[in-house]
């Protein structure tokens, strides 16, 4: 990415009941693949981009 690119940023919220879950399991993920929270995102959007388009064909 050229330093001159902005970036866009979207935020994810969580419901109170799910946010203490959802985040564990962030946490978990972020180690297990070794990345942070935004490339855990792009990660998992990807592959399950992918796995989507693969049922269409």
């Amino acid at each position: 990415m050229n330093t001159l690119d902005i970036q866009t940023k979207r935020i994810i919220s969580y419901g109170a009941y799910e946010a203490q879950s959802l985040i564990k399991k962030e946490e978990f993920l972020m180690n297990h693949f070794e990345t942070n929270r935004s490339g855990l995102f792009k990660k998992l959007l990807r592959k399950t981009y992918e796995q989507v388009q693969l049922q269409l064909i």
